[in-house]
């Protein structure tokens, strides 16, 4: 587990892993499809499943679906973009993960890559949260790691996760997929890149109805920047659940070359 001293503190304290083993899906994929793959977000939905947006470099789209097709904590997979670099895929994973071994912990995912099958993982232990209790939880799942490096932040005040987790079921299901479908189809954007009818109909659903999300989900997100405390932005929300409770619009950060495509053929549903 590496020569450092492991402790309880006062403040968040950052760890970096390195992961070879293969129970980790992004590690095995990155070996198997001799490929670049990173964790782009993670997403805990309102029916306690937990989607992952990850990109693949230099790997074909039919490759990265076989794969998932056959990964047993995969249920489904959709293509989300095609690009001239690789591809984005979303998973919707039912079984334990990564990130899920490290919340389950008292931990919180910050970032996940891998190439040739050797994986780096950084994550933060909130403060109070025993770091050596965290890293035994996880290479009881993952025996194949080892800590790295661990260095202690600052609190987070005002960040963005901080921001995410203040959103943490705010938002309905059907209301972040309106204003996750809006922001992927540049309907914010000025000029809109497309209309709300053709949004709705992307999403199967009449156009009121989807406007009705999308200014529900707005009201949320602008009393959370307005009036919530301060407080509140920064603080253990996202790791105050049986899994990881970070909510995060998948395409803030994702590539904008990212070409939005229709489901996989050959997901489990």
């Amino acid at each position: 587990m590496g020569q450092t001293d492991l402790v309880v503190t006062d403040r968040p304290t950052e760890i970096v892993l390195r992961v070879r083993d293969p129970a980790c899906f992004l590690v095995r994929a990155s070996r198997e499809a001799d490929c670049e793959v990173r964790l782009e977000e993670l997403l805990h939905r309102a029916d306690d499943r937990i989607v992952e947006v990850v990109s693949f470099m230099d790997a074909s789209v039919d490759r990265v679906n076989s794969m998932a097709v056959e990964e047993p904590s995969v249920a489904d997979a959709r293509l989300v973009g095609d690009g001239p670099d690789g591809c984005l895929f979303e998973f919707v994973v039912d079984e334990p993960s990564v990130s899920g071994s490290l919340a389950e912990a008292g931990a919180m995912t910050r970032s996940v890559a891998a190439a040739s099958g050797v994986g780096r993982l950084v994550a933060v232990v909130p403060s109070g949260v025993d770091v050596r209790s965290v890293l035994e939880a996880f290479q009881r799942d993952y025996p194949d790691s080892e800590l790295l490096a661990q260095r202690e932040r600052d609190p987070p005040i005002r960040t963005p996760q901080g921001l995410h987790v203040a959103l943490a079921g705010r938002l309905t299901e059907k209301q972040f997929e309106a204003v996750e479908t809006a922001f992927r189809l540049g309907y914010f954007e000025w000029p809109r890149e497309h209309t709300a009818t053709e949004c709705a109909s992307a999403l199967g659903i009449s156009q009121p109805t989807f406007s009705q999300h999308v200014r529900a989900a707005e009201k949320e997100v602008f009393g959370v920047l307005l009036f919530d405390k301060k407080e509140d932005w920064g603080r253990g929300g996202a790791w105050q659940f049986d899994r990881l409770k970070r909510f995060s619009p998948i395409y803030l950060t994702a590539p904008r070359r990212w070409i939005l495509q229709t489901p996989v053929s050959g997901s489990r549903s």
